[in-house]
């Protein structure tokens, strides 16, 4: 990454920071591309806040999807890490090659250009029906921001529509900041994923 990297800590992902975030995400932006973070447990990360840094950073061979190496660190803050072949441990968004690499061809045909066609009028569909349903005064997030890609994500995987109230909590408290109700969660969504 570069050189441009800022040396003071951020607390991300408190209330406060929230709540300010796109007013304090563009201060960051101008200050560097790449930040020193804290999450609110302690532990300590990169905030990357370019497409450019961000890209190197994704493609850059040191940095791993896989957290094994890190699992004491993690588990000192709360955070749990999925066992590879346990529930949903190793699965393709905590794999690194060679392992990505075999996960992602067998997803590859569900992601290609003609299946994104194929799916465009239902997703048309999914978004045109949570616009009908919005009244005058909304929340933008709550009413068509976080349905619709978690309606999206459960038709791929064939969430049925009635869990799907379920499947979207699970998901957020999943990944949300270590606690109980994060643990529970991630619990939930790997045992109906497994199921």
């Amino acid at each position: 990454m570069s050189g441009d990297v800022t040396s003071t800590p951020v607390l991300t992902f408190t209330p406060e920071f929230k709540a300010h975030s796109p007013r304090r995400l563009a201060e960051l932006r101008a200050l560097g591309p790449v930040h020193r973070a804290q999450f609110a447990s302690g532990l300590q990360a990169w905030m990357v806040l370019s497409e450019q840094e961000a890209r190197r950073a994704l493609t850059h061979s040191a940095l791993r999807k896989d957290a094994s190496p890190a699992e004491e660190a993690l588990a000192a803050v709360g955070f749990t890490t999925n066992r590879p072949g346990v529930g949903l441990g190793g699965n393709m968004l905590e794999s690194d090659p060679p392992a990505h690499t075999r996960l992602r061809r067998l997803v590859a045909g569900a992601f290609s250009p003609a299946r994104t066609r194929q799916l465009a009028p239902r997703i048309q569909q999914i978004a045109d029906e949570l616009l009908d349903a919005m009244g005058d005064e909304v929340d933008l997030v709550e009413a068509y921001n976080a349905p619709l890609p978690i309606a999206v994500i459960s038709e791929l995987l064939g969430v049925p529509e009635h869990d799907r109230h379920h499947f979207r909590e699970w998901t957020a408290a999943a990944l949300s900041p270590p606690s109980d109700a994060q643990r529970a969660g991630a619990l939930s969504l790997n045992r109906y994923m497994s199921d």
